[in-house]
């Protein structure tokens, strides 16, 4: 934006990676062979700092997936099978199980004091679980909602407004496409 030559951070990582809150620290979900004969791969969290290049990976994070930054010092990620969801701490090196169920979709709100989750099955819910104290409430169920699904996994994806409302993509059964033309200031 600023002029800045571009500069490749990644290279070939089919997992999305995320920002920490004071943007200079990417977190990622990269593949780990297994050296054992006939086991699957698993997966592990790792660090790139953007300042110096240096990736890490996150202690203990085998088997760990799609980890995001609410805090600068905590991330939260789920297990590989994504029934648990825990809470990592750089300060203590430590993870918590925060979570569990049948755990389709995560997303932190904006300012970082909730992270959201929706659950799978027949009667899915939308559920908002406080970082300070743990606290879990259910806040809405989007069982008659129609969203639109994704091809990978048949899962939709959560999203949270700035307010605090999550926020889906609805299928409304058609297929349009819009132009738009913006004028920034």
């Amino acid at each position: 934006m600023n002029g800045e030559s571009l500069r490749k951070i990644v290279d070939n990582n089919p997992a999305p990676a995320n920002f920490s809150p004071d943007g200079n620290v990417l977190v990622r979900t990269v593949e780990i062979p297994d050296k054992s004969a006939g086991e699957k791969n698993s997966w592990e969290l790792q660090t790139i700092d953007l300042r110096n290049g240096a990736t890490s990976m996150v202690p203990s994070s085998r088997g760990m997936i799609g980890a995001f930054w609410p805090m600068q010092d905590t991330l939260v990620a789920a297990n590989e099978d994504s029934t648990k969801l825990f809470t990592f701490s750089f300060r203590s090196g430590k993870w918590v199980e925060v979570a569990s169920g049948a755990i389709v979709n995560w997303m932190p709100s904006p300012d970082g004091t909730y992270f959201y989750y929706t659950t799978g099955g027949s009667e899915p819910k939308v559920i908002r679980l406080r970082l300070t104290d743990r606290k879990i409430e259910e806040i809405a169920s989007p069982k008659d909602l129609k969203r639109v699904v994704d091809s990978v996994d048949a899962q939709t994806q959560i999203s949270v407004a700035p307010d605090g409302s999550p926020v889906f993509t609805r299928d409304i059964g058609t297929q349009e496409i819009y132009a738009l033309t913006v004028k920034w200031p």
